[in-house]
């Protein structure tokens, strides 16, 4: 005979990491990165804040990432935007992408 239980768990998250820095350049002023990670008290579900600031947000890195962490075959989604800037003599061109990514992970757990 077998019994299951059903226990429903509220999700509270709590920071995993929490990092900042920031500097000022003659060419770009200040400048600014930040990385947060949070997670749930079981570790399944964790969420990744990270940007890169730079003049404005047009011209920043950034990006949000949320993870589903249960067993071997782990789910994640990520939503980004990347500015990149080139210079040619005396003209500045720059670069943006911006995109979302679906992916999953195979873990291997040693027992």
């Amino acid at each position: 005979m077998e019994i299951i239980f059903h226990i429903s768990i509220k999700l509270n998250f709590s920071p995993d990491l929490i990092y900042g820095g920031a500097n000022y350049t003659t060419f770009y002023g200040l400048e600014g990165t930040t990385v947060l990670a949070f997670s749930d008290m079981l570790g399944d579900h964790q969420i990744i804040l990270q940007a890169s600031l730079m003049i404005d947000l047009k011209n920043s890195d950034y990006g949000i990432s949320y993870l589903y962490l249960p067993d071997r075959i782990d789910y994640g989604v990520q939503a980004f935007h990347s500015a990149r800037f080139l210079y040619d003599y005396d003209t500045r061109y720059r670069y943006s992408t911006y995109g979302m990514t679906l992916f999953g992970i195979l873990s291997v757990r040693s027992v």
